[in-house]
């Protein structure tokens, strides 16, 4: 009790502090009345005193953000800016971009019909397509080699005629080829590649592919080495073909010295896109024994990614979402899911214009099909390997729709086609890795006129 009236009375005193400043006259109230009330003040103290702290903490975070805004003003600004410039040339470009493909693709909507009156115009329609969609991008050209595999929807006349873009895309120049080696490898560039062509052998929707031999003295990757030694014990003669080509290699060593930037070109007796060639043909050496240079020498591929492909896809997958969602809103086609197909598309071509993730799909199903004798993947040769350049070996093969035609004998097609069951099969259920890019220009065929043998070139 007596704790109890000392509380009592401090908290009266508490309450009167402020009337005493106001007034001179001091009074008490009586202690009942006052304590229930005074027990509610009591209660509200803690968290009057916790909202206390919170406001003295916050308000000295803003003082202290607003101290460190006011000395990095100037660099936030500049920052800021740029963003927004970044921002606003995205913005320009998509609606550009959106322009452009509608002023492609519309006229050939509305003239779609004509294609119903004669076969003539339907065959010029399917022309005009081709050219629209292979000048579009990367994004438009991979949806046509899809259709282009899809018999069982288009007509055989559209998926022949949409066949060539699988390999017979529209390349681009030798420039930025030179200009993509260079940022590279550097000037080094010149010493260790050897071209047989200006010209791709192959050009496909994201990167295009040329022929040329490396020096293998100057690649320091163990599985390359091993494969050029074996390649050595299984044809020790064949690097002492070349000499034979003597005079052929003179005039192309004066040609070579005509480029502006002094790269050399090489070709063997029927031009860059030969079916055989060996490993170290058509290279002349500049200095000392020219035999001896030229039996460290391989014939490789080089990839090189297209200019702008990075930049092209982004908007144009911004803009394939935007227009899947747009048809997702209609009743008809939720059940398509849109959305979904087009974020798997877009994982899809994300990883195709980074070639360092081809090189490491194309180690695991080597690793994978180490023990299959009937499919071979080429190997990426690691010191040369950028997100934009990627040098593998060259495999000599024929693209597998060269056998669909009536003259190969079925048992030749039989095998073929029990070999790429074979090989689904294993990445299904065996391996849980599959190729996700089998159009027929990623499939070639080795031996195919005696023992078939599958390649994959990407």
């Amino acid at each position: 009790m007596a704790v109890l009236h000392a509380r009592t009375f401090l908290l009266n005193l508490r309450c009167s502090v402020p009337r005493v400043i106001m007034s001179p006259c001091v009074r008490f109230a009586p202690i009942r009345g006052c304590l229930s009330k005074k027990v509610q003040h009591l209660s509200r103290l803690p968290r009057l005193a916790a909202l206390c702290w919170v406001a003295e903490k916050t308000a000295s975070c803003v003082a202290s953000c607003q101290e460190a805004s006011q000395q990095q003003r100037p660099a936030d600004r500049k920052s800021l800016v740029r963003v927004q410039v970044h921002r606003l040339a995205f913005a320009v470009r998509l609606c550009f971009r959106a322009v452009v493909l509608l002023l492609k693709f519309g006229p050939l909507l509305l003239l779609y019909p004509l294609c119903l009156v004669s076969g003539r115009l339907g065959s010029r329609w399917l022309d005009a397509l081709l050219w629209v969609t292979e000048t579009s991008g990367p994004t438009f050209i991979k949806l046509g080699q899809w259709a282009s595999t899809r018999r069982d929807v288009f007509s055989p006349e559209f998926c022949d005629r949409f066949s060539r873009l699988h390999v017979q895309v529209r390349p681009h120049s030798w420039a930025h080829t030179k200009q993509c080696l260079r940022g590279a490898f550097g000037d080094a560039w010149k010493r260790l590649f050897r071209f047989h062509s200006r010209e791709p052998v192959g050009s496909g929707c994201v990167a295009q592919v040329y022929r040329a031999s490396a020096q293998v003295d100057s690649i320091q990757d163990p599985v390359f080495q091993q494969l050029v030694g074996d390649m050595e014990r299984d044809d020790p003669l064949e690097a002492w073909e070349i000499p034979g080509l003597g005079g052929t290699l003179g005039s192309l060593w004066g040609r070579g010295h005509e480029d502006d930037d002094g790269e050399e070109l090489s070709k063997d007796g029927r031009g860059g896109g030969g079916d055989r060639t060996s490993a170290g043909h058509g290279e002349q050496g500049q200095t000392g024994d020219t035999s001896h240079k030229q039996e460290h020498l391989m014939s490789v591929a080089i990839k090189v990614l297209h200019p702008g492909v990075r930049r092209q896809v982004q908007v144009d997958l911004l803009l394939m979402k935007a227009g899947s969602w747009v048809l997702h809103c209609l009743p008809g086609l939720k059940w398509l899911s849109l959305p979904e197909i087009v974020d798997e598309f877009e994982k899809l071509m994300i990883r195709q214009i980074d070639l360092r993730y081809e090189a490491e799909n194309m180690e695991r199903f080597r690793e994978n099909f180490r023990d299959v004798d009937f499919v071979t993947f080429p190997t990426p040769l690691r010191p040369f390997v950028t997100r934009n350049i990627l040098v593998e070996t060259f495999e000599e093969s024929e693209p597998i729709s060269n056998f669909l035609t009536q003259d190969v004998p079925e048992e030749v097609k039989r095998r073929i086609a029990r070999m790429g069951v074979d090989t689904l099969l294993k990445m299904i259920v065996v391996d849980n890795f599959v190729h996700g890019d089998l159009h027929p220009g990623n499939i070639l065929v080795q031996g195919g006129r005696g023992r078939p043998r599958w390649a994959r070139p990407r």
